[in-house]
């Protein structure tokens, strides 16, 4: 932890005035007032950030397993030594082939809006650009975030840019989206059942998908889902990732840090990690997400063997179906685009992934698809999403 800390008082290079204040690396120290522009910039809260939220931005940004020196996040600092801006961004080591690449993945860009002026994030985003790494991705970036990635000629992925919703109870969602905005409307829940399942039993016995019911004419009644463990998960991932030809150059237990983090989203509901098993007994997907009954369900990751994406999302959304799930909702990676619309679900952008990257051949397995980006490879993993620090 201490090495990035030490950098930023020791090095210089790392530090650069501008006219919005002075940019160096995030340290320890600044993690309480880092939280503090996080709630304000994305909650509109000025509440006190949680020892929790504190302590767990720190260990994010400084003190993950398989951190670069290199490759850090920043601050923007004002000449009375406030903090006005931060720009989160942790590595991603990469392998095309036999060749190895290091990129940095951004999270959390935000700026303090009563003290810092609108140039403060363009200059974080710049100033983490031109930094010593292959690349800059981002994952889940916002209209702000992305003009400004606009502007400094990086790659818009539309194809990596959107996000899924496939309904299970529409009545049942419907009273979930209105409770979110008008507290009371959750009274109108009791009244959804006999809706939702008149809606279903009019979809099962359509003989078309519908999108009002769980899949049930592709032949993935043979296939079972099986609980599996994190260490049954760490066995599997490396067969799923191998038909990417652009991939996360981890090792084990880094991939074990993010699972653990992944699995914890107490905002979403329960943690569920299902392999699909074969009925001769092969493994050839797995899913991994968050839910409770009345709730939409979130999808961390999908994988499947090719040819078997389609009943990797029967079995999920029978799953999420059977728990009680409202809709099952994640992001939309390439693999499963096709299989999704053919399942009924809405697909739609809702933010951006965007790469820098100075080999042009990293842009081309985005635009190919060939990529394995998003999920437990980009910042959906971050606790920040979804638990309650």
């Amino acid at each position: 932890m201490t090495e990035l800390v030490d950098r930023a008082s020791t090095v210089s290079e790392t530090v650069v005035a501008t006219a919005s204040g002075t940019i160096r690396p995030f340290a320890a120290d600044d993690a309480p007032r880092v939280a503090e522009i996080l709630l304000y910039a994305f909650q509109n809260s000025t509440r006190t950030p949680s020892t929790a939220m504190v302590n767990y931005i720190r260990r994010l940004y400084l003190e993950i397993p398989w951190a670069d020196p290199e490759i850090y996040a920043r601050v923007m600092v004002l000449p009375d030594g406030r903090i006005s801006g931060f720009a989160g961004l942790t590595p991603l080591p990469l392998r095309i082939g036999d060749k190895r690449i290091r990129v940095g993945v951004t999270s959390s860009l935000s700026v303090d809006s009563r003290i810092g002026d609108h140039m403060t994030g363009p200059r974080l985003v710049r100033h983490m650009r031109n930094g010593p790494q292959d690349g800059v991705f981002s994952d889940r970036s916002n209209h702000a975030a992305t003009a400004i990635s606009r502007q400094l000629k990086s790659d818009i992925l539309y194809n990596y840019s959107l996000d899924f919703i496939r309904l299970l109870r529409p009545a049942g969602r419907a009273v979930e989206w209105l409770s979110g905005r008008f507290g009371p409307a959750r009274l109108l829940s009791p009244l959804t059942g006999p809706i939702d399942r008149r809606m279903a039993a009019r979809a099962l016995v359509s003989d078309d998908g519908h999108w009002a019911a769980p899949a049930k004419t592709r032949g993935s009644d043979a296939y079972k889902d099986k609980p599996v463990s994190e260490d049954e998960v760490l066995d599997l991932l490396p067969q799923f990732l191998e038909r990417f030809t652009l991939r996360p150059d981890f090792e084990r237990h880094h991939w074990q840090f993010i699972l653990e983090d992944g699995s914890r989203k107490a905002a979403f509901g329960e943690y569920f990690a299902n392999a699909v098993v074969s009925p001769s007994g092969e493994t050839v997907g797995l899913y991994l997400y968050h839910g409770r009954k009345g709730q939409t369900a979130e999808l961390l990751q999908a994988f499947a063997n090719p040819g078997k994406e389609g009943i990797v999302l029967d079995r999920l959304i029978g799953h999420a179906m059977a728990l009680g799930a409202v809709a099952v909702h994640g992001r939309a990676t390439p693999t499963f685009h096709r299989q999704l619309m053919d399942r009924q679900a809405f697909l739609y952008p809702n933010m951006w992934t965007v790469v820098y990257a100075r080999d042009p051949e990293v842009v081309k397995h985005f635009h190919a698809g060939t990529a394995f980006f998003t999920g437990i490879a980009g910042e959906n993993w971050i606790r920040l999403n979804g638990d309650m620090l």
